[in-house]
């Protein structure tokens, strides 16, 4: 009984996630109000509930994009290690809009640094159609990005800890995040 306010901001919080990645409850947001009731929860609880809800869910959230891979894997990490930075989901989701912004920037660099032929002068093939779609290739590319954009120097331990949670190759993880830290950083 003392979780079912935890749990029922948790699933607006999901919800919200769903409607939009950039207008979405926070972490942060649901601590406050919880705050607010005498119910305080640390980070670590509200990202194991949200865990619990998809799980209880059977991952079948009826949408997918990458924004709900984003929420996932962070708090798959934040779970594993409680000590990850908490500025780590403000950036990711501040990349991923960049993501969105530059996209076909982005993947003509990931395409040339794979291939090493310009993306302009090659058609597009079906191995860069199956990297566009694979939004949890883009979630972890977009972590590890903001990792390495915020904090450097934990940057393979969290490249690390995406390659045991979601299996990719740790190359193309690289690979990727590195297509869209030199993107991004042109920008400025």
């Amino acid at each position: 009984m003392n979780q079912i306010t935890l749990r029922a901001l948790t699933s607006i919080q999901l919800a919200s996630k769903l409607d939009s990645h950039y207008n979405h409850l926070l972490p942060k947001q649901v601590s406050d109000i919880l705050d607010r009731i005498n119910k305080s929860y640390n980070k670590t609880g509200i990202f194991n509930s949200e865990i619990r809800i998809i799980r209880t869910l059977k991952y079948n959230m009826n949408v997918t994009n990458p924004s709900i891979y984003v929420g996932l894997l962070l708090s798959v990490l934040y779970n594993n290690d409680p000590s990850t930075d908490d500025h780590l989901y403000t950036a990711s989701y501040k990349v991923l809009d960049l993501m969105y912004l530059n996209r076909a920037k982005i993947y003509d660099h990931l395409y040339e640094s794979i291939t090493g032929t310009s993306a302009t002068e090659s058609p597009e093939n079906k191995n860069m159609t199956k990297i566009k779609a694979d939004y949890m290739l883009l979630a972890t590319a977009i972590i590890a990005a903001s990792t390495y954009i915020i904090m450097k120097d934990k940057w393979n331990n969290v490249l690390e800890q995406l390659h045991q949670i979601t299996r990719l190759f740790r190359t193309d993880i690289r690979n990727f995040s590195i297509a869209i830290v030199h993107v991004i950083s042109v920008l400025r």
